[in-house]
């Protein structure tokens, strides 16, 4: 398990190299996980499944033990002091404690993910889907299928970003010929593609996350995505 021993070396995983690896490591799960397109970046995987950065986990693991060992850790902005006299407290008590204190660690750590996902090069597609990095935590109904992946990444069967490898001759949409065949442009825009399960599909075009705040909503473009996923192969 990576984050074994995580108390001895989280502190570490801010060097380049050893991040680098640990999200190396973790890509090849995410790819399995989500569906996604091997081209789909680790960041956008991550949001998508709800799974914190491998780095991340390992520092809120190390923080975690060492308010569980009652050792003086200090990360970001979070902080513990050794609880003093600790051994005329119940077990139910410290434990009480420690539990306030794993609140604060998974607060912080959430709150770095979140900088990490607001200011991340790669991924904005589906940054203009998703925002908040507790998204898929928060909402178990949250399981797209591969085709509501490939929309939400903006990688798939779309001739656009296939051209762009060198894989398509033509980057242009097969059905209206005119315009660069991209994952916004068959959902949102080409009237060729039959929308017809979902009419006013057009007006989320500039605020695309309202299509996910609700399960039933999800359902709708899910089926959608999936429609006209089929419909581009």
């Amino acid at each position: 398990m990576v984050t074994y021993g995580a108390i001895l070396w989280f502190g570490k995983v801010d060097n380049r190299m050893i991040r680098r690896h640990l999200l190396a490591a973790q890509r090849i799960v995410l790819l399995i996980l989500t569906k996604a397109c091997r081209t789909v970046s680790t960041a956008a995987m991550q949001v998508i499944g709800g799974y914190l950065p491998l780095d991340l986990e390992v520092v809120k693991k190390g923080l975690e033990s060492s308010v569980r060992l009652n050792r003086y850790v200090k990360w970001g902005d979070y902080e513990f002091y050794p609880i003093q006299n600790i051994d005329n407290l119940s077990l139910q008590e410290i434990k009480n404690i420690n539990n306030v204190e794993y609140d604060k660690i998974k607060e912080v750590v959430y709150k770095t993910w979140q900088s990490y996902w607001e200011t991340e090069v790669h991924g904005r597609d589906t940054y203009e889907y998703i925002k908040e990095v507790n998204f898929a935590a928060e909402r178990k109904w949250f399981k797209p299928s591969k085709g509501c992946t490939y929309v939400i990444t903006g990688y798939g069967p779309f001739k656009f970003t296939l051209w762009k490898r060198g894989l398509e001759e033509t980057k242009f949409c097969p059905k209206c010929n005119t315009a660069n065949h991209t994952s916004e442009h068959v959902i949102f825009q080409c009237s060729h593609y039959d929308r017809s399960s979902f009419e006013d599909i057009r007006r989320y075009e500039n605020c695309k996350y309202r299509l996910l705040q609700s399960e039933e909503k999800f359902s709708k473009f899910q089926s959608l995505c999936n429609k006209v996923i089929e419909d581009c192969r």
